[in-house]
C-alpha cells in the first residue's frame, strides 16, 4: 500500500486516540488510584523531594517511583490540576494506539491495523476506568511492554543487538513502573514463544531437549533479568530504609496474589471472561478467539503468533492471582485488538477475490471502527463529570481569597483497615486536603468572626456550642466508606461555601 495512505491512517489513529483521551480530561475529581499517585506527586513539588516520595508524612513505598514521577513532572510543567494529573497517562495511551497500528500494519496490512488501533483506543475497558483517562501508570506499563515485544521480535528476525537492547531497556523501566508484573509477563510470553519455535523443529535437526530448553530460555532470561534490575535496586534501597517494608511487600505481592487483601477484589474464576463479554459482546469475544486460532496456526506470520502467545500468557497469569480487577487485562488489550483484526481478516479472506472482496477489506473494518469510536466519543463528550465534596471545598477556598480557613488536626492515629492502610481519609480526600495545607489554620477555642470563615472538622456538634461558631451552616461531606472520618464544613461565610458544595 502507498506510504502516504499508511501515514494518513496513522495520523488518523493518533487524532482519534487524542480526541478520546484529552477531551474533558480534567472535568472530574481525582479518584481512586489516580489520587494515590497524585498525593506523592503533590508532595514532590511542595517539599522538593522526588525520592524517596512522601505520602501522609511517610515514605511512599506502595509502588516504584516511575508510577508517580510522570504525574509530578506534569504538575511541575503545567501546574497542579486534574488535567495535569491525567495528562501523562492520556499521552502514553495515544502512543500505545500508534504503536498498535505500526505493529499491526506489518502483520495484517494498513486497513486492518487501523481497525485494531481504533478498536483498542475506543475500548471502554481501556479508557473509561483505570486506563487512558485516569492518572495511573497502566498506559505507561502497556507502552513499555508493547515496545519490549516489538524489540524482541525485531531481534528474533534480524539478530541485531540494538532491538534487544531497546527491549531490555523498556522492560527494565516497566519494572520500575509496576514491579514484577511486566517482567513476569514478558518472561512467560517470550519463553513460551521460544520453546514453541525450538520444539517445532524436525526431529532429525532438533537438539536434545535439555539443551534446546536452555537455549530457548536464554533470551527470555536476559529480558527478565533486565526487567528486575532497576526494581531490585529500588527494593534493596527500601529494605535498608524502612524496617516494615518487607512485611508491606509480602502483603501487597504474596498475600494479594494468594489470598487477596480486599474482599471486593476476590472474584470468581470466570471474572475476566465476563469482563470481556461485557465490553466486547459475544461476537467480539468470538472474533478475538478466532483470531488467536488463526494466529497460532499461521506458518508464515511469526509476529502474529507472538501476539497470540502474549495475549494468552497475560490472561493466564492474571487468572492465577486471587485478586482480580478489570484493568489487569490492560496489557493484553492491544494484542486482543490485533487478534480481532486478524479474525476479521481471515473471515473476509474466505470471500472470492474481486471487487467485492476489495471493498469488504476496507469498508467492514472502517465501519466497525467508526461505530466503536462514535460510542466512545458519546461517552467522553456527554458523560456527567464526577465531582467530590473535598475538591469542591478546595476550589471554594481557592476562589475565596478573603476567607479564613480552619481545620482540625487530622494527624491523630487513624483506624487501620484489614489491609493495614490508613483509612481515616480516603486517598482522593487526602489529596485535596493536602492542597489546602498551606492556607489552613488550627481551629481556635473561640472564633473571632471575620465575616467569611470556613471550618473543616469532624466535631461540628461540639463546636456549635462554642462562642463564635454559632449560626454556622453545616454541610456534611459525602463518605465513600464506613471507616472514613465523618467530616463536615461549617460555613460562616454567608452560605457562599455551602452553595458551592451543594453543586458537587
Amino acid at each position: 500500500m502507498h506510504s502516504r495512505v499508511v501515514g494518513l491512517l496513522l495520523a488518523a489513529v493518533l487524532a482519534i486516540s487524542a480526541a478520546l483521551n484529552f477531551v474533558n480530561l480534567g472535568s472530574s475529581s481525582l479518584f481512586s488510584d489516580e489520587a494515590i499517585y497524585a498525593v506523592p506527586a503533590h508532595n514532590a513539588l511542595a517539599h522538593g523531594q522526588w525520592y524517596p516520595l512522601i505520602y501522609r508524612d511517610q515514605e511512599y513505598t506502595w509502588k516504584p517511583p516511575l508510577a508517580v514521577w510522570p504525574v509530578a513532572a506534569s504538575f511541575l510543567i503545567f501546574g497542579e490540576s486534574a488535567f495535569a494529573d491525567r495528562l501523562p497517562s492520556a499521552f502514553f495511551a495515544v502512543l500505545v494506539a500508534g504503536l498498535v497500528y505500526i505493529c499491526a500494519s506489518s502483520m495484517l496490512g494498513a486497513w486492518y491495523a487501523f481497525f485494531a488501533a481504533v478498536v483498542f483506543a475506543a475500548c471502554p475497558l481501556w479508557f473509561q476506568w483505570h486506563g487512558a483517562r485516569e492518572g495511573v501508570a497502566d498506559p505507561l506499563l502497556c507502552l513499555l511492554l508493547l515496545g519490549t515485544l516489538a524489540g524482541y521480535q525485531r531481534y528474533r528476525e534480524t539478530g541485531a543487538r540494538l532491538p534487544l537492547a531497546i527491549a531490555c531497556g523498556a522492560v527494565a523501566l516497566s519494572g520500575l513502573c509496576k514491579g514484577l508484573t511486566g517482567p513476569a509477563f514478558i518472561f512467560v510470553a517470550t519463553a513460551c514463544n521460544e520453546c514453541r519455535v525450538a520444539f517445532s523443529q524436525p526431529r532429525a535437526t532438533r537438539e536434545p531437549w535439555r539443551r534446546a530448553l536452555l537455549r530457548a530460555l536464554r533470551t527470555p532470561a536476559v529480558l527478565f533479568v533486565s526487567g528486575v534490575s532497576l526494581y531490585a535496586i529500588w527494593l534493596a534501597d527500601n529494605v535498608v530504609r524502612n524496617p516494615g517494608f518487607v512485611a508491606q511487600l509480602y502483603r501487597d505481592v504474596v498475600s494479594r496474589t494468594l489470598h487477596g487483601v480486599d474482599p471486593d477484589h476476590v472474584q470468581g474464576a470466570g471474572f475476566y471472561l465476563r469482563s470481556l463479554v461485557q465490553v466486547c459482546g459475544y461476537p467480539g469475544l468470538a472474533l478475538i478467539l478466532f483470531g488467536a486460532l488463526v494466529a497460532l496456526r499461521s506458518a508464515e506470520n511469526e509476529r502474529l503468533r507472538l501476539t497470540a502467545v502474549w495475549a494468552i500468557a497475560v490472561t493466564v497469569l492474571i487468572h492465577c492471582s486471587v485478586s482480580k480487577l478489570p484493568w489487569y487485562l490492560d496489557s493484553a488489550l492491544p494484542a486482543m485488538a490485533i487478534l480481532a483484526a486478524a479474525g476479521m481478516r481471515a473471515i473476509i479472506g474466505t470471500m472470492p477475490r474481486g471487487w467485492l472482496f476489495a471493498a469488504a477489506s476496507i469498508v467492514v473494518p472502517l465501519t466497525v471502527a467508526a461505530n466503536q469510536t462514535l460510542r466512545a466519543w458519546h461517552t467522553v463528550r456527554y458523560a456527567a463529570p464526577r465531582k467530590i465534596h473535598m475538591q469542591a471545598l478546595a476550589d471554594a477556598v481557592t476562589r475565596t481569597p478573603e476567607a479564613r480557613f480552619y481545620s482540625d488536626n487530622f494527624d491523630h492515629p487513624p483506624t487501620p483497615d484489614f489491609s493495614g492502610w490508613n483509612m481515616y481519609f480516603r486517598e482522593w480526600n487526602q489529596y485535596y486536603l493536602d492542597r489546602l495545607e498551606g492556607v489552613t489554620l488550627p481551629v481556635p477555642d473561640r472564633l473571632q468572626a471575620s465575616g467569611c470563615d470556613i471550618v473543616l472538622t469532624d466535631r461540628a456538634p461540639q463546636l456549635l456550642a462554642r462562642p463564635g461558631f454559632e449560626g454556622a451552616r453545616i454541610v456534611r461531606l459525602k463518605r465513600f466508606d464506613h471507616r472514613e472520618a465523618e467530616l463536615a464544613v461549617m460555613d460562616l461565610c454567608q452560605g457562599r461555601i455551602a452553595a458551592q458544595l451543594a453543586g458537587s
